[in-house]
């Protein structure tokens, strides 16, 4: 594109009209050279997704997005009373993994905090491989030994310190050793649990959208399945 040079640039004197070609109720769609045409939409989600039933069936991932106010609690006289977006992403269709709902925050100023979300997978159950849930230290005077029992806030043990919600999202509680536990937790929950329980999925899928098996235009790549699990 940087060899492209203008030629010339003209100014109309009759104004002509412009017009802008939609293929109704769809926001994308396949044009006969295959070129595939999408309208951007809202990030609301709807109760039937525009484009037609056909992406349902071929895409291996849907995600549906919606978008919250993230409210500004320091908010003065300009402001509009948001610092943000929280913005939940709610996968309607997933071949890899198990479909879930995801929220995340998007700050005006600070952008996207990456260790928002990791507190869920922070449990009691969870303490002893990651170090960091809502529990509270109990030390025996007499051997010395330490218990934790169920607490309001958060204990992070590399710290030795209690903390609130708003101080725990940061890099000095969540460190490399914290996020390497933390994978493997996080990867069974979203994983399938065997390729059973994908294909009972996968056949869930194919016959909400078997119809469109029997069409020339679409294509369905197998590939997939074997791949997942090798």
């Amino acid at each position: 594109m940087d060899k492209i040079k203008i030629s010339k640039i003209e100014h109309l004197v009759k104004l002509e009209k412009t017009y802008d070609i939609q293929v109704d109720g769809a926001h994308h769609y396949i044009l006969k050279n295959g070129v595939i045409s999408h309208n951007t939409q809202d990030l609301f989600p709807q109760t039937v997704q525009s484009g037609g039933e056909g992406l349902n069936y071929l895409a291996s991932i849907i995600i549906l997005l919606s978008k919250a106010k993230l409210t500004d609690n320091d908010k003065d006289e300009m402001s509009t009373g948001a610092m943000g977006s929280i913005i939940t992403a709610i996968a309607r269709k997933n071949r890899l993994v198990k479909p879930k709902k995801i929220k995340f925050e998007i700050d005006h100023s600070k952008g996207c905090n990456p260790f928002k979300g990791l507190d869920a997978f922070c449990t009691p159950e969870n303490f002893d491989k990651v170090g960091i849930a809502k529990v509270k230290p109990i030390v025996d005077k007499k051997t010395g030994e330490i218990t934790y029992t169920s607490g309001s806030k958060w204990y992070v043990k590399h710290l030795d310190k209690t903390l609130f919600d708003s101080q725990l999202y940061n890099s000095k509680v969540f460190t490399q050793k914290v996020l390497e536990a933390l994978d493997p937790i996080i990867s069974d929950y979203f994983k399938y649990a065997s390729y059973e329980e994908y294909q009972r999925e996968i056949e869930i899928l194919d016959e909400q959208y078997a119809e469109f098996e029997q069409d020339v235009d679409f294509e369905i790549d197998d590939d997939i399945d074997e791949k997942l699990f090798n």
